[in-house]
């Protein structure tokens, strides 16, 4: 018989959820790159993480906690992906390449297409065998920034993995008003 110890239990799912934060973060890096060479320079920016999550709590709710030491963030739209992660792949590809004055359409959809491919594939090492999770797309509003949010949010067990995009054009504008208001003001 053999015999499986508490402590090789709580080190195995240590192990696992190391693994998991590894993947999440090489998934940041692999969207911040892709946002890089959207449009203007920080035009767009693109974030992944987790977050823990209680057993029947709103997803929102964690999402909130998570960016209420900065800002209030409200949610004006939200859309349960009926297929999944298979509607995902699909869904984020305008967020990847947005503005792309170096290509055509066709070219850029090719191009579309091959990140959202890569990004799911980062997604799928992600949630390993739990392939059975919520999708939801959600579109925040922050009181202290102009930026438009869209989150993507796959809820798992007890974690959720957020792909979140920004548009940050808006937040640009209104830092460069502010600072032209600033410097011309007479001192």
């Amino acid at each position: 018989m053999i015999e499986i110890s508490v402590e090789a239990i709580v080190q195995r799912k240590y192990m696992d959820r190391l693994a998991r934060e590894k993947e999440v973060a090489r998934l940041d890096g692999l969207l911040n790159g892709v946002s890089a060479f959207s449009g203007k320079i920080r035009d767009y920016s693109a974030f992944s993480y987790l977050l823990e999550i209680e057993p029947n709590v709103s997803v929102e709710l964690p999402l909130r906690k998570f960016f209420t030491p900065q800002a209030n963030l409200t949610f004006s739209g939200m859309e349960h992906l009926k297929g999944g992660i298979r509607d995902l792949e699909h869904a984020i590809r305008h967020y990847l390449v947005r503005d792309a004055s170096y290509t055509n359409a066709d070219s850029l959809l090719s191009l579309q297409k091959y990140l959202s491919f890569r990004v799911m594939e980062q997604v799928s090492m992600i949630l390993g065998e739990d392939r059975d999770v919520e999708v939801l797309k959600m579109v925040g509003e922050f009181d202290t920034s102009a930026s438009e949010s869209v989150f993507f949010c796959l809820r798992m067990k007890s974690t959720i993995l957020i792909l979140q995009f920004n548009n940050d054009i808006n937040f640009k504008r209104h830092q460069k008003k502010a600072k032209n208001r600033t410097s011309s003001a007479p001192g």
